[in-house]
């Protein structure tokens, strides 16, 4: 590829690889021209444009979807560390999305593979993850699991009510499993200090949703869990994972309110814990609803069990 044609180019967007933009010369050598992947990007560096010249390595992945595997191809300096990754290794999938700040996450047995990349582009992202999902899916045997007895999308948020919504019009079996709406911790903590202490602070768990497709959960939450008065958290993390991939439940009370219960569900050596209030409603009916699917055992912890001998 010439190298002014691709300065030209450049910017903090994922191009898709195809005969207009072409294979970055350093990620060339590696690159089967004999395979056509269903799809492959090239995600650049994060580096000002202005800092950038021609015949400078201006990106950083070259990310190749086959029928079989994901090829990833990583530049560490002047050289490229490529891996081959099977849909079927990999245990679930990561969005996360924080500004102009995006990580693509693999979860492997072996290791997390994360993909640094710029939001302007989380659609292309998506897309991948999405041809990956199709793969390590297509083996799955569907499970059926009860919906929520109750309809709480008139008091989503609307950045929540459109996740739904695009999950949904993407895939009409997709249904609503667990809602958490944001909620005041202070008032709801049985512990006076904290009590105070919440309501001096505004401190806020926030929102929080579990979906299901037949075969994948799909939970869309924030991090931090909390924010506080006069903070703006603008964090969407989305994590797909398959069903039968779920190796753990678990329930505990968290730490910094009696009110609040971290549910954590475990994946291999991965674990992914999101907070609900105590009284959430959706919340027992869809433990039970996992464990009789699975087969799991739901695990308690220590400060849950004091809570329910109080």
């Amino acid at each position: 590829m010439d190298a002014k044609f691709e300065y030209d180019r450049f910017g903090p967007w994922i191009l898709e690889v195809n005969k207009k933009h072409g294979i970055p010369p350093l990620f060339e050598s590696y690159v089967n021209s004999g395979e056509s992947p269903a799809m492959c990007i090239k995600i650049p560096r994060d580096i000002e444009r202005r800092k950038a010249h021609p015949g400078m390595h201006l990106y950083d992945y070259v990310l190749s979807m086959f029928n079989d595997r994901l090829q990833i191809l990583e530049r560490q300096g002047d050289t490229v560390n490529a891996m081959d990754v099977r849909p079927e290794d990999i245990r679930c999938i990561e969005v996360q999305e924080d500004l102009l700040t995006g990580r693509l996450r693999l979860y492997t047995p072996g290791k997390t593979v994360s993909v640094r990349f710029n939001t302007v582009s989380t659609d292309y992202i998506l897309k991948l993850a999405n041809l990956v999902r199709q793969n390590y899916t297509k083996l799955s045997e569907s499970k059926a699991l009860d919906e929520l007895s109750y309809h709480p999308e008139d008091t989503m948020s609307h950045t929540f009510t459109v996740l739904l919504s695009k999950e949904i019009a993407a895939d009409s079996n997709t249904r609503l499993l667990v809602m958490q709406n944001e909620t005041d911790v202070g008032l709801s903590d049985g512990n006076m200090l904290r009590l105070l202490k919440n309501a001096v602070t505004g401190k806020k768990l926030l929102e929080s949703m579990i979906l299901f497709n037949g075969k994948e959960l799909i939970v869309f939450y924030r991090t931090p869990f909390y924010r506080y008065r006069k903070q703006a958290i603008y964090s969407i993390n989305k994590l797909y994972i398959p069903v039968d991939k779920l190796t753990g439940i678990a329930i505990d009370k968290d730490n910094t309110s009696t009110r609040i219960v971290r549910l954590t569900l475990s994946v291999s050596q991965h674990i992914f814990p999101l907070m609900l209030s105590q009284n959430n409603p959706s919340m027992m009916p869809f433990i039970g609803a996992i464990t009789d699917a699975t087969g799991l055992e739901l695990h308690k912890g220590r400060n849950y069990l004091d809570g329910e001998s109080d």
